[in-house]
């Protein structure tokens, strides 16, 4: 999805095309962070959807920098951040 992305920006059906499938991890990262929310586990304030956006561009960035043979030290690093954003 990055590649297609990043490589076809400017063509309408590629950007659509890739969109549905954020989009739906976007909405099941959200329904599972509200969850969470309701059952407290995540602080007071939290806004689920932006978590979910959050989320879902750490994802795709996690995954280019995969690619980019970044080492298990520094994605390791990268989740440890990211899932210290939730608390």
């Amino acid at each position: 999805m990055v590649g297609a992305t990043t490589e076809r920006a400017t063509h309408h059906d590629t950007v659509k095309q890739v969109r549905m499938p954020m989009n739906a991890v976007e909405s099941v990262l959200a329904e599972a962070l509200h969850r969470a929310q309701d059952r407290g586990e995540l602080r007071s304030g939290f806004n689920p959807v932006d978590g979910a956006r959050f989320l879902t561009t750490f994802i795709q960035g996690i995954h280019v920098m995969g690619q980019a043979r970044a080492d298990h030290a520094f994605l390791q690093s990268a989740v440890t951040g990211a899932l210290r954003a939730l608390d």
